[in-house]
């Protein structure tokens, strides 16, 4: 398994909110798969607040590090999403 850093844009009508996630899956073509289906406009997905009200645009997916991962992880920049595909 490869780590991905997934860095979201999240629109509420009114702001527009940086979101970073780790993802982990075996190629970069899973893990923008993974991305773009969280990012639908039904504002169910990993990025959303859950209400229906936000859209999500993927902004970038890119491999990093294990340690770059972990670095991340550890200053609460951005967390794992509980992926493994």
């Amino acid at each position: 398994m490869k780590e991905f850093l997934i860095v979201a844009t999240v629109a509420d009508g009114e702001h527009e909110h940086t979101h970073f996630a780790l993802h982990r899956a075996r190629n970069a073509k899973s893990a923008n798969k993974w991305a773009d289906a969280q990012a639908g406009e039904s504002g169910k997905g990993y990025f959303n607040y859950s209400d229906e009200t936000t859209v999500t645009k993927i902004s970038r997916v890119s491999e990093i590090s294990k340690k770059d991962a972990a670095g991340l992880v550890s200053l609460g920049v951005a967390f794992h999403t509980g992926g493994k595909e």
